[in-house]
Parts: structure tokens; C-alpha cells; sequence
């Protein structure tokens, strides 16, 4: 009876744990308007929910986890300030509201830190830049690199040319590396992808080419990190010396939402060349057959005389159509995502063959199996297609021969009554014969029109995810995901094209493939009240392919086509392949200490077969600290909602280039550096292979990033914005460029670990929104950053050329001066500050210029006048100029009416910087 009665005793309570608790409530903002998906969550239970567009929620707590004790529940959404409630989780029904404040960049908000792993902004010890969704949309850059112009302190974007689909180069915190493009990591959806810039062509000559990140559609970008520093970057090891760029594409969540953006932009030359419209050509021709001189200005043009704007009449308005479908929605189970995405773009320089034609999908796609497994995944297709012209120091390059033209002379009419081509060089063409006669310089008109280069990208990336919490303190995630591309490519000159004026075409493609495993767990543990943490322990595995087949045609069989190799005589072709793998381990430690003091470990070491043989792993290590120090004292709190001090100091890597390790053969032509033409291994149709010029490196190492940050993020008072400020010093040591060898070994250099480069640096980022009102806000930002960089030791060569020039000044890489500094030749000047040893006196003995300039009290940099009156040409080589900038800095402001209306502006500010005037020196 007794076991019995206590049956009957406790019957009771178990039917009443059994209940469950039901959560709801709806979530405003400050002006009492819904916020739609809002992700509201029961801490430490992984329990929530998404708001609907009437900012209401409801989350329901399983009876076994209903204990009638305090439980904190958080409303968190990109934007506004999270917010946290303590309720009692009882049986029944439980309100609870939510008024979340608007913050138009927070510093507690959640982001991607790299190889799966997010964190807070709060705990983060290194400066995280953060890029929205919108100021990427705002932008209306086609090519994401392009959009991130402006947009983080010392992140610097250029690009390649104005054309549809040029590529765009990004560089974070200065030059670290001399061989390589030095671009960063770029990550997508935690799964790296290629940006490579693959060319046809050389330095003389070519066309635009895209960078393979254009083919990421920016309309369905969530958000972009930037990793700069080292420390930031250490997770990634080997592969992050440049920095990354984290990429998270969109989700779905809350109720169903579809829709439709289309928009129309316009583009123009604001600028042109000016040219002279006063003197014709030295000796004109009007006899069939005959050539015009090349000598420059002739007698003056007879009043009346017609002239042409050869510059303006090869430009008209460009314009790009871009329209974006996409549909999303989801709950606190499942999301999905998908957009479809379509841009036009049609250049300013006139003609067919000038555009980016970039269709794009996006399928994107969570599920919850059961409550400790999630599956997920995305797949982005792009069929990317391209137009492009003949530039550069090319004689068929299309402002080349524009520029040049006498003014009188009518370029338009590029072909003669039996559709021969004609320029001003060679104006009557006279029959079939002169198909295969160089005209000197094409006529522009003739460029745009005959001369196709054309390429056809079809890509798909994506990634599979499996999420599983194993236990309370246990977490498991595994990511597995893929970049697969192919680039076909024809690039033809027809015959009379001055650069092959008997033809010649390429046809090319390339095909880029990408596999990336991950596996990620993650511990966590509550040390006492007040410090909890947590460990994580992953594997990287990654396999990237590479394959280059080209071939190249000479001499058209029938002149006006097909384009296809069987209408050329002869046929020379060219093959590349690559395969690098890398093993990858790495932990990373956190600490949490009383809500305010928050400290990082890291190290990952990475195994890589571009390493020599010798020394096959690496370490990389990671060490921070994040201090919010208005939490542990109101001393700040009349004029601060929030401030932290910061420190961080890591390691990353660069790869050494593909088979360093080894010396090779390589196929098809090789270039006599000189004026003529190729010497070719394929004769009579019979292949052949040549040696390298590049002697094997068998101790090669990954060049090696070392970093120091540290600085302080601040939360103005009453939400009035915020402020950053972040100084560093990085070294770069072992980092590998070619060294000459002695001929005789058979070989002209060699890779070697020899140089070291210096970035120091200071980052400052305001914020602010200075007037809310429930009709009007005003936001406004402001960006300056400053990068010194220096080549420290370069091994006792003198210098290294890192860009090649037919004409000018190359760039170059000395001790002593930035990277890719202007190096050539200049008349004698006053050089206050280094050796300025010439023979100014002509007796053959080496006077100090920079005496005889203080003797005259000139300035540094001025001109040395001799006794003639003349300036004298100084017969040594010099560092010219500097192509690097002084400080960059950004403006960014946006007014926002009746809460839906808005306009905004972006001002971009580079000073310093020189460039080679290559359009001065051809003229």
C-alpha cells in the first residue's frame, strides 16, 4: 500500500512537468513599427524563432525542459542592438515583448571569423570590418571586388581597365609578396573559391580579362568580412599571407517573401585625350598603293580643312540592365533561398565585341532532420560571357592607332570600296595582295569591328553541411564543398592586322576545379559563474586542379573566316596542368571571462605539396585579447555606451609557387625578348619542348606574415554612432622572388626565400547617425587609413623588375623603397638625402650634384641647370616615383524620408600614387 500511496503522491507532479511553455510575443523598433525576421532564441537551450512581418513570434519549450527557473531569452537581427530578457519558464503561456534600437553598425553583432567559426564583435580581439548587403547593392558594381571600393580601411581596389568585365585587383593593408598577384583568400559561404585573372596575351598587348569572383552575383550577398591582419587570418594558414574575404550569401527566413528588382545605368567617358587639330601629316598619300610617312607633323592644315575627334568618335554611352529575381522564406526549422539574376552590359567604346553578358542562379536550403541534426546546402551556377578590345602598346591596339592618326585624316571609313582595310599609314589598298601587309597602325574602326576576342565561363560552386549537436557541450559540424569553372576562349587578328597582318588566331580554355573538406568540433565548457569556454578542433582538407590548353593559329586560309583552327596553316599548340593538395589541422581557444574580458588562442599547421620536400608542415599561431572596460567601470559612461581595447598578433602564409621544387620543359613558343618574331619548338608540324630557365628549388618555404595590431572600438553615447581606431605592424619574411644564376649552370635564376617587407599602419573608422526622427534619419560614415611599406632586405640584389615595359619605366621592387616602385631614367636633379654622384662638369670624374644644388639653394627634386642653360640627362638608372598612395579614405552618407525613400552618396579619396602616363609617352 505504501509503494501505492507514493504513486498516487507523485501522479500529480509528472503530469504536471508534462506541460509545455509557450513563449510569444511581437518585436517593434523604436518607432513602434514590426521588425520581420527577427531571430529570437532561448539561451542555452537552441530553442527559437523567426518573426513574421508582424513582428510576432512563438517559441514552445518541450514539457522535459520546463524547470520553473529563470531562463534569458535574446531578439537578435543584423542592424539593431540585440536584447536580452530574463522570464520564468513555467507551464502555460509567457508574453514577452521586444523594442529593439536601431545600429547602423554595431559592435556586438555576430560575425564570420573563418573556417566555419563565427564569434561576437564584442570578443573579438582583431579589427573585423563588416560589408552590408546594401552598401553592396548600392554600388551597382557588376564585379563584387569592385563594390568593396571604399568600403574598410586600408582595402585598396583597382581596375584593370573601364570595360565590361575587367578584372578588378583588391590589396589589404600594402604589398606583402613580389612573385604572384598578392590577392586574398576569397571564402564563400566558408568554402574557398578561385579569382584568378587568367590572360591570353602579354604585357605589350590584349585584351580585359575578368576575375573569376565577377561571377558572384552581388544581389545575392548577405554580408562580406574582411580579414586583414594576420591574426585575423591565421585559421587559414598558408593561404591567408594576403588576407580574406568572407563572403555569406543570402538566407531565407520568416514568412515567404518574393521579389523583383530591375535597375538601368549608364556610363561615359568624362575625360578625353587632347589632340592637335592644327598640323596635318607630313606626307600624305592619295596614290593607290602608296605609303604615308610615319614622321611626325607636317604643314599647317589649309583653313577650312576638316578634322576629327579620333578620340571622342571611338566612345558612346555605355549602359547595363540588371534584373534580379528571388524568393525566400523559412522558420526556426527550415530556410531556403533562391534567385535568379541577369546583367547586360554594353561598354562606351562602340562596335560588337565590347561586353559582359552574367546569368546567374542561386539554390540555397536548410533543413532540421531532428532537433540535433541540421542539413544544408547551396549551389550557384553562372554562365558568364564577354566581349573585349585590343589595347596597350599593340599596333593593333585600338587608341594606339587612334591617337596617332592625323586629324585630317577620316578613320571611319576603315574599309576602301573593295572592303580592304585602310588606315592612315596605308590609306589605298590596291588588291588582294595587300591582305597580308602590315598597315602600320590599325584604324580603330577596323579594331572594333574585325577583331573578335570573346570568352565563355560556365561555373558552379557550392556546398553540402551537416550541423549535429551531439551533446549539451558538443557540437559537430562537417562542410564539404566544390568550384568547378571552364573558360573558353577565341581571340582572333584577321589579316592586315598590323600586329599579324597575315592573321592569327587563339583559341584557349581553362578549366579550374576546387574541392574543400572541413570538419569542425566544438566544446563547450562553464568553468564557474562567470567564465565559460570554449575549444574547437578541425580538419581542413583541399585539392585544387588547374588546366591550360591553347593553341594558336598563323596565317589564314580564307581571310574573312571561319574563326576555327582549320583555317590557319599553321598551328601551334601549348598545354599547362597543376595539382597542389593541402592537409590542414588546427584549435582554436576561447575564454569568456566575467562578460568583459574575452581571450583567443590559435594555431593551425598546414601540409602542402608546393613545400619542399625537406620541410613539409608549418605552424601558424593566433593570440588575442578583447577588453570592454565600460563594463568594469562608469567612469567613461557620461560620453560612452561602449568601449573596448584590443590586442592581436598572428602568423599566415603565402604558397610558394606550383613545382619550385622542380625544373621542368615547356611547350610552344619561346619569346627572343627583342624585335622579330618567336622561336618555336614545333617545326613542320613535329612537337618539340624546351628547358626551363628556372633552376629547381629544393628548400623552398612558404613566405611567412608576422603581425601586431592592437587598438580601441568605442559606442557612442545615446546610439550616436560609433568609433574605431587600429594601428599594426606586419613583416614579411622569406618572401620569394627569382634570383639570377650564372648561364653557365644551364639556368638564369632561381626561387629563393631572400627578401623582407615592412607594413606599418594606422586604420581610423567613424560612424555616426546624428539625427533619427520618426520622419527623417541621417546616417554618415567616415574612413582614413594610412600604410607605409618598405622593402627591408632584398639579399643583396640591387633590384627585382616585377612588371614588364616595351617603353618607361617598369616596376621594380629595392631595398629601401615601396614595392613596385617606377625605376628608369631622368635628367639630373637635386637628390637630397642619397647618393647624387654625376659627372656634371664633363672632365669624366663624378662631381655631388647635391653640393652644387645647396650652393644654389634649390629645392629637392628641382632640375640641374648647368652653365649652358640646359638640364643634363642623368646617365644612371633611379627610383622614379612611387605608384602607391599616401592615405586613402572614404565618405559615405545616406538620408532616409518617410522611411522609405533614401539617398545616398559615396566619396572615394586617394591621395598620392603615381602612375606612368603611357597614353603621354605613345603620343
Amino acid at each position: 500500500m505504501a509503494a501505492a500511496g507514493t504513486m498516487v503522491a507523485f501522479g500529480p507532479r509528472v503530469a504536471k512537468a508534462q506541460e509545455p511553455a509557450t513563449i510569444t510575443g511581437r518585436v517593434t523598433n523604436e518607432a513602434g513599427a514590426p521588425v520581420n525576421g527577427v531571430n529570437v532564441v532561448v539561451e542555452g537551450m537552441k530553442l527559437g524563432a523567426l518573426t513574421d512581418p508582424s513582428g510576432a513570434y512563438s517559441i514552445v519549450v518541450p514539457a522535459a525542459r520546463v524547470t520553473n527557473a529563470p531562463a534569458t531569452v535574446t531578439a537578435r537581427l543584423i542592424g539593431f542592438r540585440p536584447l536580452s530578457k530574463t522570464v520564468t519558464l513555467s507551464s502555460g503561456r509567457v508574453s514577452l515583448d521586444f523594442t529593439l534600437a536601431s545600429a547602423p553598425v554595431t559592435l556586438s553583432e555576430v560575425v564570420v571569423t573563418g573556417a566555419g567559426l563565427t564569434s561576437t564583435r564584442e570578443a573579438s580581439g582583431n579589427v573585423t570590418n563588416t560589408v552590408k548587403s546594401d552598401l553592396i547593392a548600392k554600388s551597382n558594381e557588376p564585379n563584387v571586388v569592385t563594390a568593396l571600393a571604399a568600403k574598410a580601411p586600408n582595402v585598396y581596389v583597382s581596375s584593370q581597365s573601364g570595360e565590361p568585365g575587367a578584372s578588378s585587383y583588391i590589396s589589404i593593408r600594402g604589398a606583402k609578396t613580389i612573385t604572384g598577384t598578392g590577392q586574398p583568400l576569397f571564402v564563400v559561404d566558408g568554402v574557398p573559391i578561385d579569382n584568378s585573372t587568367n590572360s591570353t596575351t602579354g604585357y605589350l598587348g590584349g585584351t580585359a580579362t575578368s576575375n573569376r569572383a565577377s561571377d558572384i552575383n552581388p544581389n545575392d550577398i548577405e554580408s562580406v568580412e574582411i580579414l586583414k591582419g594576420a591574426a585575423a587570418g591565421a585559421i587559414y594558414g598558408s593561404r591567408a599571407g594576403q588576407g580574406v574575404v568572407l563572403i555569406t550569401t543570402k538566407s531565407g527566413r520568416g514568412t515567404p517573401r518574393y521579389s523583383l528588382n530591375s535597375t538601368s545605368t549608364w556610363d561615359d567617358v568624362t575625360h578625353g585625350v587632347p589632340l592637335q587639330t592644327k598640323f596635318g601629316q607630313r606626307r600624305t598619300c592619295t596614290t593607290p598603293g602608296c605609303r604615308a610617312t610615319s614622321d611626325s607633323y607636317g604643314p599647317a592644315l589649309a583653313a577650312g580643312t576638316q578634322t576629327y575627334d579620333h578620340f571622342g568618335e571611338m566612345f558612346h554611352t555605355g549602359h547595363t540592365y540588371d534584373n534580379q529575381l528571388s524568393a525566400s522564406g523559412g522558420t526556426d526549422r527550415q530556410s531556403f533561398y533562391l534567385s535568379a539574376g541577369r546583367t547586360d552590359q554594353n561598354g562606351t567604346i562602340i562596335g560588337p565585341n565590347n561586353f559582359y553578358d552574367r546569368t546567374t542562379f542561386l539554390v540555397k536550403a536548410s533543413q532540421k532532420i531532428f532537433n540535433k541534426l541540421t542539413i544544408g546546402g547551396s549551389a550557384n551556377y553562372a554562365d558568364v560571357r564577354m566581349g573585349a578590345i585590343q589595347k596597350g602598346s599593340n599596333l593593333s591596339g585600338l587608341l594606339l592607332g587612334a591617337l596617332r592618326t592625323p586629324p585630317e585624316f577620316n578613320n571611319r571609313n576603315y574599309l576602301n570600296a573593295n572592303g580592304y582595310h585602310r588606315s592612315y599609314r596605308y590609306p589605298n589598298p590596291i588588291g588582294a595582295s595587300d591582305l597580308t601587309l602590315t598597315r602600320g597602325y590599325d584604324n580603330p574602326f577596323f579594331v572594333v569591328n574585325k577583331n573578335p576576342a570573346r570568352g565563355n565561363v560556365n561555373r558552379v560552386f557550392g556546398n553540402v553541411n551537416l550541423n549535429y549537436d551531439a551533446l549539451d557541450w558538443l557540437n559537430l559540424r562537417y562542410t564539404l564543398g566544390g568550384d568547378y569553372s571552364t573558360d573558353d576562349r577565341l581571340e582572333a587578328l584577321v589579316p592586315s592586322s598590323s600586329s599579324y597582318p597575315s592573321g592569327q588566331m587563339t583559341r584557349a580554355d581553362y578549366l579550374n576545379y576546387q574541392i574543400d573538406h572541413n570538419l569542425l568540433a566544438t566544446l563547450r565548457h562553464t568553468l564557474t559563474e562567470s567564465i565559460n569556454g570554449t575549444l574547437t578542433l578541425g580538419q581542413n582538407l583541399n585539392s585544387r586542379s588547374y588546366r591550360q590548353r591553347y593553341s594558336t593559329g598563323y596565317t589564314f586560309i580564307a581571310p574573312e573566316g571561319p574563326f576555327n583552327l582549320g583555317n590557319t596553316i599553321t598551328v601551334t599548340p601549348n598545354e599547362y596542368e597543376s595539382l597542389v593538395h593541402l592537409e590542414s589541422y588546427f584549435g582554436q581557444a576561447n575564454l569568456d571571462m566575467f562578460d568583459q574580458l574575452f581571450l583567443s588562442a590559435t594555431v593551425r599547421n598546414d601540409g602542402n605539396s608546393t613545400f619542399a620536400q625537406s620541410q613539409r608542415r608549418f605552424w601558424y599561431p593566433k593570440a588575442s585579447a578583447a577588453w570592454t572596460f565600460t563594463k568594469a567601470t562608469d567612469v567613461f559612461s557620461r560620453f560612452l555606451e561602449y568601449g573596448k581595447a584590443r590586442v592581436a598578433y598572428g602568423q599566415t602564409g603565402k604558397e610558394p609557387p606550383v613545382y619550385a621544387i622542380y625544373s621542368g620543359y615547356s611547350f610552344g613558343s619561346t619569346n627572343d625578348e627583342g624585335w622579330g618574331g618567336y622561336l618555336r619548338t614545333i617545326q613542320n608540324s613535329r612537337g618539340g619542348m624546351t628547358s626551363q630557365s628556372r633552376l629547381a628549388q629544393d628548400k623552398i618555404r612558404p613566405e611567412r606574415q608576422k603581425e601586431l595590431e592592437g587598438g580601441f572600438d568605442f559606442g557612442l553615447l545615446n546610439g550616436l554612432g560609433d568609433f574605431s581606431v587600429t594601428g599594426y605592424n606586419s613583416r614579411s619574411t622569406d618572401v620569394i622572388f627569382d634570383t639570377p644564376r650564372s648561364t653557365s649552370s644551364g639556368y638564369t635564376s632561381q626561387l629563393q626565400n631572400a627578401a623582407t617587407i615592412s607594413n606599418k599602419g594606422l586604420e581610423l573608422s567613424l560612424n555616426l547617425n546624428p539625427v533619427t526622427m520618426e520622419n527623417f534619419a541621417w546616417d554618415v560614415g567616415v574612413q582614413w587609413s594610412r600604410n607605409k611599406n618598405v622593402v627591408t632586405s632584398l639579399a643583396g640584389v640591387k633590384h627585382v623588375d616585377i612588371g614588364g615595359a616595351f617603353e618607361g619605366t617598369p616596376g621594380t621592387v629595392e631595398q629601401g623603397y615601396a614595392v613596385g616602385v617606377f625605376r628608369g631614367y631622368d635628367f639630373v636633379r637635386c637628390r637630397y638625402g642619397q647618393s647624387n654622384m654625376v659627372d656634371i662638369n664633363g672632365d669624366g670624374t663624378p662631381d655631388d650634384v647635391n653640393a652644387a644644388c645647396r650652393a644654389a639653394g634649390a629645392p629637392n627634386g628641382a632640375l640641374y641647370i648647368d652653365a649652358s642653360g640646359f638640364p643634363n640627362a642623368d646617365p644612371n638608372d633611379r627610383v622614379l616615383a612611387d605608384p602607391n598612395p599616401k592615405w586613402l579614405s572614404s565618405v559615405r552618407t545616406e538620408f532616409t524620408v518617410f522611411k522609405k525613400w533614401q539617398i545616398s552618396g559615396l566619396l572615394d579619396i586617394k591621395k598620392g600614387g603615381d602612375v606612368w602616363n603611357g597614353t603621354k609617352g605613345a603620343l
